[in-house]
């Protein structure tokens, strides 16, 4: 069995092992930079300070932007929301007509109810388990409310009430329960409508009052003041309010703060000084401040990931807070700027901001808290500062350390009575940094990337991933740079000690082609003011938003004029600038509430042309779903190609507004066998896909899925890569198959020997074929090989091969290697096909 393993050399093995080990350990604890601050963090795993409560601090507040009108904007984020841990989503402006128009009046004057847009909006986020937190601002205009967010006070009390119901009911009726429910948003401020104290308080009693009588497990309080101070008259007159009146539903205080380096705790006396029992604190927006206007500020960058850190752990230490809420998920004043030094951790067109990945790093800590001593410059302050977590049944100890100054801190870990030297494992060490270049999307948008789904250093950057050897301590310095953010996680694992990579990032999906490049139209109507240019259809904002709280709004490109009937052609082009191989549209179509999927073209083709005179016909739609309007997102694949000039050419218009043009939000190209937005950068077809073979052992880390799971060596015990049957004595024939999922363009085949010590190459094939097939029984070889010499290192065997199109890819043997005297095998690590 033991030839599936490192079985030679162990005592040397180790002996390596350890001298790594110390070698590593006297590399990092020689890092002092004497213009660099001095910190440490000392824990000891044994002693725990308490339990940490992710739901207390991943939270995030959606405000009243415009840019909510469009239905399909803010559920696009809640995938990324659900991957960064966010536990609860605010959602603001429930009656206000401006987004939801929940409420109106039928002919005889009795209110009635749409949910259908709120809906939209709401039980998506459900669906992605994250609970939504309710805010009831402002007024519908059927009871008083006014201007573009509805504020005022109600006409009718009794009917606002009515109102209150209604919307919890509906959820009720759902089977949701026991949710959050705010009654006001910034009352006390000009913003909400500067009501007086007497009005909150009344709204609040028909408010609560309402909501309990409907779900009597909802979570109810308020009022969401601007002002978080104990002075605010009108937080004070609220208190009064509840103190006078004890029976009215009353769960939390919700206030609101933004700047400050710590939250608020005076608020605590506004109990105790009238003898009302603690109730929960909300802090139901906060963030470093409100402003905006400047790409590239403090808010775009990795400062304010910095800022968070420190910020959220403030709400660690206060028990009283039951939750505090970023304010917001995503930038949305402009329209029109990828960047605008806006409040949220995801930019407009949906990248992952600095501030996110904070979010995801909390995320990541493990349930009880350890006891943590820090000195240095900064602690005191906690500017630069850090917390230590563990998880008792995995063994798992996460670290958070931040710099928040200007200047870098070496920050010396100290961390004793770890389990893994009792259970006898060695330690995986993955480190994570945010900084000025790293897990900081605006460092690449301003060094020039456009059309990146995900930017090359958008994500944390994996600054290690390595293996320890066993221990009980772990102690190290580490630099943090100015304004930076860094995770530090050990596991335990019986793999053997390595510098690693042990994980690697995985890869970038494809780029879109088109982003930023020219475009040519058959008619267009130059808009700005109404949103309509032809430059918006790259621009790389998928939505139509026909409101903007600053700026231009952005719907896209429009024909023009309007016809009375739907035969006529219109055309739009993107100029690549270079011929380049492609082979995937997507068209996003008009997608406002109002005009969703309308004036998308009815007949069709998609061409590709070099000289922008020859066209290819590379798609063709005919009576594209029946003249109705469609799906905002139309994806569209073809055989790959090469051309400078991509173009939809439509001959049969649909209709909207009463007239037939043709209209898009955003027209994107991609080659979907590229990684990211470097063309050098070819991305594996085969990662994690279907994988079959004649025989596999599935034991000792030899297993069918670890051929393509991205690690390209046999270091790792449970994860070596794929390997033929054990005990046939005998040369015989055996075969991999990657099933790649679709057909694919395919030149190349890597394949990785094995590279752990004493078995460098073993079992690799002598005599093999690389064959390829499009339905998994008729094959062709392309690569024929006999007589293979034994590779002498662990880099990768290329073999490339004239393009052609497959879906199944196989690694055929006829001749197998028996290194041992005994037992014939193929053995592969990785491969992977491009």
């Amino acid at each position: 069995m033991y030839i599936l393993q490192l079985r030679r050399n162990v005592v040397v093995i180790l002996i390596l092992s350890l001298v790594f080990a110390l070698f590593d350990w006297s590399l990092n604890s020689s890092k002092v930079n004497a213009a660099n601050t001095a910190v440490s963090i000392t824990s000891n795993y044994a002693t725990n300070a308490g339990n940490y409560d992710k739901t207390k601090l991943l939270n995030v507040a959606r405000g009243g932007h415009l840019t909510n009108k469009n239905l399909h904007w803010l559920p696009s984020y809640y995938d990324m929301m659900a991957a960064d841990g966010i536990d609860m989503m605010r959602i603001d402006w429930v009656l206000s007509d401006q987004f939801y128009h929940l409420v109106s009046r039928n002919g005889s004057g009795q209110l009635v109810y749409d949910f259908t847009m709120l809906d939209a909006v709401v039980l998506p986020l459900v669906q992605k388990g994250i609970k939504p937190f309710m805010c009831l601002a402002y007024l519908p205009s059927v009871i008083g409310g006014s201007g573009v967010s509805g504020v005022g006070y109600p006409t009718n009390l009794s009917e606002y009430q009515a109102i209150v119901q209604a919307v919890v009911q509906h959820y009720v009726n759902l089977g949701y329960t026991g949710w959050y429910w705010e009654s006001h948003n910034e009352a006390d401020a000009s913003v909400g409508g500067g009501l007086s104290a007497t009005q909150i308080n009344t709204m609040y009693q028909y408010f609560a009052t309402g909501v309990r009588a409907v779900d009597s497990t909802a979570k109810i309080g308020g009022a969401g003041f601007a002002n978080n101070k104990a002075t605010n008259t009108k937080i004070i007159g609220f208190m009064d309010f509840i103190q006078a009146n004890p029976t009215i539903p009353f769960d939390y205080l919700s206030v609101h703060q933004y700047g400050g380096a710590d939250f608020n705790d005076s608020l605590n006396a506004m109990f105790t000084s009238r003898g009302i029992p603690q109730k929960d604190i909300i802090y139901s927006e906060w963030n470093y401040d409100y402003t905006s206007g400047t790409a590239g500020s403090v808010k775009d960058t990795n400062i304010n990931a910095a800022y968070m850190a420190k910020r959220m752990y403030s709400a660690i230490l206060r028990p009283e807070l039951k939750k505090v809420m970023f304010f917001t998920p995503a930038d949305a004043l402009s329209t029109t700027d990828l960047f605008f030094g806006d409040s949220g951790i995801y930019t407009l067109d949906g990248h992952r901001k600095s501030g996110a990945n904070t979010f995801n790093m909390y995320s990541k800590l493990e349930p009880t808290i350890l006891t943590s001593t820090l000195a240095g410059t900064g602690t005191s302050t906690r500017d630069t500062y850090g917390i230590v977590t563990k998880d008792p049944v995995t063994k798992e100890v996460s670290m958070l350390l931040w710099n928040y100054t200007a200047t870098p801190a070496d920050m010396t870990i100290s961390l004793s009575n770890l389990p893994y030297l009792a259970d006898a494992t060695n330690i995986k060490v993955n480190k994570t940094l945010v900084d000025s270049t790293n897990g900081n999307y605006y460092a690449d948008y301003a060094s020039g990337y456009r059309g990146t789904q995900v930017g090359p250093n958008e994500n944390p950057g994996l600054k290690e991933s390595s293996i320890l050897s066993s221990s009980s301590t772990f102690s190290r310095i580490e630099t943090l740079p100015a304004n930076s953010v860094m995770q530090i996680t050990l596991s335990p694992t019986t793999s053997a000690p390595t510098a690693g990579p042990v994980d690697t990032l995985a890869p970038l999906p494809p780029c879109n082609l088109a982003a930023s490049k020219p475009v040519v139209t058959s008619s267009s109507l130059e808009s700005p003011t109404t949103g309509w240019q032809k430059s918006l259809l790259t621009d790389g904002i998928n939505y139509s938003f026909e409101m903007a709280d600053v700026g231009n709004t952005n719907m896209g490109w429009t024909s023009n004029p309007g016809y009375t009937d739907p035969n006529h052609t219109e055309w739009a082009y993107v100029d690549l600038g270079t011929s380049t191989t492609v082979n995937k549209i997507v068209l996003y179509a008009r997608n406002d509430v109002s005009n969703d999927g309308k004036a998308f073209p009815v007949d069709f083709k998609i061409q590709g042309s070099t000289d922008a005179t020859n066209w290819t016909d590379l798609v063709t739609k005919t009576n594209f779903n029946s003249a109705n309007p469609v799906n905002w997102q139309q994806p569209f694949s073809f055989t790959s190609g090469s051309y400078r000039y991509v173009r939809v050419n439509a001959t049969k218009l649909s209709s909207v507004g009463g007239s037939y043009k043709m209209q898009l939000a955003e027209f994107q190209v991609y080659n979907t066998n590229l990684s990211g937005c470097a063309s050098t950068t070819p991305l594996n077809l085969a990662l994690n896909k279907s994988v079959s073979a004649t025989s596999s052992v599935e034991n000792y880390g030899w297993l069918k899925t670890k051929i393509n799971d991205g690690l390209r060596g046999s270091t790792s015990s449970t994860a070596r890569g794929w390997s033929s049957a054990l005990g046939v004595t005998t040369n015989h024939t055996e075969s991999v198959t990657i099933d790649l999922g679709t057909v694919n363009s395919i030149s190349k085949v890597d394949l990785y020997p094995r590279n752990d010590s004493g078995q460098i190459g073993s079992y690799f094939p002598i005599d093999f074929t690389i064959q390829v097939s499009s339905n998994g029984t008729t094959w062709t070889t392309v690569v024929s090989k006999t007589n293979y010499t034994k590779p002498t290192t662990g880099s990768v065997q290329s073999f490339t091969f004239a393009t052609v199109n497959a879906r199944y890819v196989k690694v055929e043997s006829t001749n197998l290697r028996v290194e041992d005297g005994l037992n014939y095998m193929m053995q592969i690590p990785e491969m992977e096909v491009y």
